[in-house]
């Protein structure tokens, strides 16, 4: 069989005008399968995508606090259940990545999987982030598990690798999964998130 590659992206980018208007870009939006066992259970404008798996689910990407009654609503709307959710994986130690990973965590008694780049920016509510400490913040979330590049979380039958794809945040995670669906291959990848962030000076390129 043909195997196809499908990009998934989450790629709002970070300024002030962004943060002044939380609430607005975390409006409801109808949920919907993408491609065999990947949803998509975020809101309008803030990427949150859902793994099933008979053995349990995972959700890449929590988005704000505000972001996490919908995510619950569509998880239930495409007739799944968060207490079936195992683990929560994000692409970035950002706000709008992470803030609701807390309130998910307590919803769902999911394990929070980041990677090693990321990991204290998460755990100290935005400490650490070469960009944003000291302007952008969320409550602290314990990590269950601290991820490093090619290492795997198993899911039922699904495997997602996380590969690191530092630049936007240190630890940035773009991750990737095989699904298969109506007789065809496909290869997912959740990009972490590529935008240069305002301030940023790429060097000798």
């Amino acid at each position: 069989m043909r195997r196809r590659t499908l990009l998934l992206g989450a790629f709002p980018a970070l300024s002030t005008a962004v943060w002044a208007k939380v609430r607005e870009d975390s409006l409801p939006f109808p949920p919907y399968r993408i491609v065999g066992n990947v949803y998509y259970v975020g809101s309008n404008d803030i990427t949150s995508f859902l793994i099933t798996s008979p053995q349990g689910h995972a959700i890449i990407n929590s988005g704000y606090e505000e972001t996490v009654p919908i995510i619950r609503d569509s998880v239930r709307r495409l007739g799944f259940q968060l207490k079936d959710v195992r683990f929560l994986l994000n692409g970035q130690a950002h706000m709008d990545h992470v803030a609701g990973q807390p309130l998910l965590k307590a919803l769902t008694g999911a394990k929070v999987v980041v990677s090693e780049g990321d990991a204290r920016v998460v755990e100290t509510g935005g400490k650490g982030d070469f960009r944003y400490e000291g302007r952008m913040s969320w409550k602290p979330c314990h990590v269950d598990r601290v991820i490093h590049d090619g290492e795997t979380v198993m899911l039922g039958g699904t495997t997602l690798t996380a590969r690191i794809t530092p630049g936007h945040t240190t630890g940035c995670t773009t991750w990737t999964l095989p699904v298969e669906a109506d007789g065809r291959r496909y290869n997912v990848v959740v990009i972490g998130g590529v935008t240069v962030l305002p301030g940023d000076r790429l060097l000798h390129n």
